[in-house]
């Protein structure tokens, strides 16, 4: 099995992005895939995939942390970096769920390459690669 974790905006065609939604849910459909919402929420409903309210749920997690300490560190972060940083605690997260998939692919306009033991892939690389990620 391989887990994908989908960002929303610039990412697909609902948000300007390259991927057509039929993609997503397409990915969605396979038994051979898990297919999350790990950016914008809207995914969720749109392309009828779980994401980041299932997965704290899944893992016993309650609701956002209030961690004072926590929260003044990530305001010290530009906007980019604390939406990079989140990316990959939610893919540690999905990690997590399902730690023996095959695979570990998180799609995004942001670079989550940092994310230990995902494939990243732009939105236009996976574009190109769907078919050969499918096939796999």
């Amino acid at each position: 099995m391989i887990v994908i974790g989908f960002d929303r905006d610039l990412t697909v065609d609902v948000n300007g992005g390259p991927i057509p939604l039929a993609l997503v849910r397409r990915f969605a459909g396979d038994k051979n895939f898990e297919v999350w919402a790990i950016g914008n929420q809207r995914l969720k409903e749109e392309a009828g995939i779980p994401g980041i309210d299932e997965m704290k749920e899944r893992l016993g997690q309650g609701p956002k942390s209030r961690d004072n300490k926590k929260n003044a560190e990530l305001n010290i972060l530009s906007k980019t970096e604390r939406n990079i940083k989140a990316k990959i605690e939610r893919c540690r997260m999905l990690k997590q769920l399902f730690p023996s998939a095959t695979k570990y692919i998180v799609v995004g306009d942001f670079d989550v390459s940092a994310a230990e033991g995902w494939e990243w892939f732009s939105p236009a690389a996976f574009l190109n690669a769907a078919s050969e990620i499918q096939s796999t």
